[in-house]
This record gives C-alpha cells, sequence and structure tokens, in this order.
C-alpha cells in the first residue's frame, strides 16, 4: 500500500500545491486494536493518577515479584526499564498533541511499550500497567 504522498508523485506530479503539500503533511489515523487501546488507557490512567511516575521507576514495578527473580530476569528487568520510560515519556507527550491517539506514532510506540512488556512478564508478572 503507497502513502499518499508516493501515490501523488507516482502520479507523475512535478510538485504538489499548497493545499495538497497540507493534506499530504496530515498523518492518517491508525486506530489501535481493542486490547492496545485498553492497555493505553489503564498506562495514562496509572500516569495521570500518579500511580505510576517515570522518574521513579519502582512505581511501575511489582518489588515483591522482582525480589522472587532469578539474577538474570532481575538484569533483564533492570535492562528494559529505561526503554519503558522513554516509552512512557513519549506515549505522554504524543497523547497531549491534537493528533492524540490516532496516529501512527502512538500505534507504534504502544505496540512497543506492550511488547517490552509481554517479553517480561511471559515470566512474571513484574510490571503494575
Amino acid at each position: 500500500m503507497l502513502n499518499p504522498l508516493a501515490k501523488f508523485l507516482k502520479k507523475g506530479a512535478k510538485e504538489p500545491s499548497l493545499k495538497e503539500q497540507e493534506r499530504l503533511g496530515v498523518p492518517q489515523a491508525t486506530p489501535l486494536t481493542d486490547a492496545h487501546t485498553d492497555f493505553l488507557k489503564e498506562v495514562l490512567r496509572l500516569l495521570d493518577q500518579k500511580k505510576i511516575d517515570i522518574k521513579r521507576p519502582e512505581t511501575f514495578i511489582h518489588q515483591s515479584v522482582y525480589d522472587g527473580l532469578s539474577p538474570e530476569w532481575k538484569t533483564k528487568v533492570d535492562m528494559v526499564v529505561p526503554n519503558i520510560i522513554s516509552l512512557l515519556e513519549r506515549i505522554m507527550d504524543l497523547h497531549a498533541r491534537p493528533e492524540n491517539d490516532a496516529s501512527h506514532e502512538m500505534k507504534n510506540l504502544v505496540d512497543t511499550l506492550w511488547q517490552a512488556k509481554e517479553r517480561i512478564e511471559s515470566h512474571a508478572d513484574v510490571f503494575v500497567f
């Protein structure tokens, strides 16, 4: 599937008009799956209620579960935490923008966060969200 700019260029047009440039520059809506939407809502709710705080990673880890992990799995959790913090920051920033949750970028961020969480939680339910 070609994106709008590729379709436009394939038609042989030399330079898009200003109106066409504006239309081509608008991100297309990409709906999230119901499971991903629910996941995003839960993460945003926890952030809004200050139950998880990106400046305090211990707030989104079940400490009792973490303490019971082997050293190898503790290392895996420790390695994924900075990535999760970065993803949460980007999700919060994008959620506050006008395009909100319907952009390709949001879909990608939520999916990446989901996968990072699932890789660890296939072994143990470590994260609060």
